[in-house]
């Protein structure tokens, strides 16, 4: 078991879409920096924004900040020495979370998914949101659709310490929760909850939370789900869901960066629909969100994703959030965006679908299902953090 949670304060939370607004947002963190940043992420691009974010790290670590950048082995093994050297150069500590070594037998480590920038113990930024041009929008590009949140106060102390537990491969100190006890009783404070899933260490907070939600819900669920091959179990508490009188919606990409996603999840539609959920799509560029909000109440935010591969093979992080102020208008947003940018999915062409397009969809899903077991397979069941 993964041991009691308890909800830590946030004097600041602010809920933030993918594009420049954020990306504006993540480079005031990094400037306004003091004392020391760690910045956790699993693709970090060499292109303009990777660039912009490299140099706003570099000024920081030139006025003296301690600067600490951990990058995933596979979603950023692909930048090159030069890019690199310019970190190492300004004294910033560079690690590769898992890289990819070849050998007989062939294994690979857990993945490093989660998106995490904190500076000085104060303020803090987490999501789904990658750095690269495609999250900026770019050249008049539409960016990914995707979330982050913004906290400041004392969550950012946990925040901290789970940056250093990944950093020096040590569970995190237990400090945060005195740092709290002298402003825990403020009513202007939001309620939120640091939610962590690795499987390898008995940690599937999230997966629990999403369930959690699933059962308790009242009147509405709004899911935002990027990459939804969800397992038995969840799948059956979100038509349960539907069936008591809950309002579930939820969108689904139309667009993908990952070959044979977009015909594998066409395969639940079906189901989905008979069980009076509404669908929907995405149609103007790839939707990258990992959030859902509940009955005005609750919300989660983050890089977790409803499939196998978030639960079993990677470290995935999101902030949960009860307070109604924030999820209130967070749960708005989200089912503005699907009133006014998205397609709602007709129920008759998924529900009566030829037999030869089920069967197209099926193959897709297996075939995706199949990746994920072997991928299972050959990650290295070794629960210490892999760095270098």
């Amino acid at each position: 078991m993964s041991g009691t949670l308890t909800y830590t304060a946030a004097t600041t939370c602010e809920i933030l879409r993918g594009g420049k607004a954020y990306f504006d947002k993540y480079l005031q963190v990094i400037e306004q920096s003091q004392k020391c940043l760690h910045l956790q992420v699993y693709i970090f691009n060499n292109d303009k924004t990777g660039k912009m974010v490299r140099k706003a790290l570099i000024r920081a670590a030139r006025r003296g900040v301690k600067v600490h950048l951990v990058l995933d082995g596979i979603g950023s093994g692909h930048l090159s020495r030069k890019f690199l050297r310019k970190f190492e150069e300004a004294g910033i500590e560079v690690r590769f979370f898992s890289k990819i070594r070849p050998g007989i037998p062939f294994r690979m480590g857990r993945r490093l998914h989660q998106k995490l920038l904190v500076a000085d113990y104060s303020r803090a930024i987490v999501g789904g949101i990658n750095i690269a041009d495609r999250y900026t929008g770019m050249d008049q590009q539409v960016p990914w659709l995707d979330y982050a949140v913004y906290v400041e106060g004392p969550v950012c102390i946990r925040l901290h310490n789970l940056a250093v537990k990944i950093l020096n491969k040590r569970n995190f100190k237990k400090g945060w929760r005195k740092d709290l006890q002298h402003i825990q009783d403020d009513d202007s404070l939001v309620s939120v909850r640091v939610l962590e899933n690795d499987f390898y260490r008995n940690k599937l907070q999230i997966r629990r939370a999403y369930l959690r939600a699933m059962r308790n819900a009242q009147h509405s669920l709004v899911f935002f789900a990027s990459y939804f091959l969800p397992g038995f179990k969840m799948l059956r508490l979100m038509k349960n869901a539907a069936k008591r009188g809950v309002e579930v919606r939820v969108l689904l990409l139309r667009k993908s960066d990952v070959m044979f996603y977009p015909k594998a999840v066409k395969y639940f539609y079906g189901r989905l629909l008979r069980a009076g959920i509404r669908l929907y799509e995405y149609p103007h560029e790839v939707m990258h969100a990992k959030v859902a909000a509940m009955d005005g109440q609750w919300c989660t935010i983050g890089s977790y994703n409803l499939n196998d591969l978030s639960d079993l093979l990677s470290i995935e992080l999101n902030i949960e959030i009860t307070d109604p102020a924030v999820a209130g208008p967070f749960q708005q947003e989200l089912l503005s965006v699907i009133e006014n940018e998205c397609e709602e999915v007709p129920a008759e062409a998924y529900m009566h679908a030829p037999a030869y397009k089920r069967l197209l969809w099926r193959m897709h899903y297996f075939f995706m299902l199949l990746m994920l077991k072997l991928t299972y397979w050959l990650t290295d069941k070794n629960s210490s953090y892999q760095l270098e």
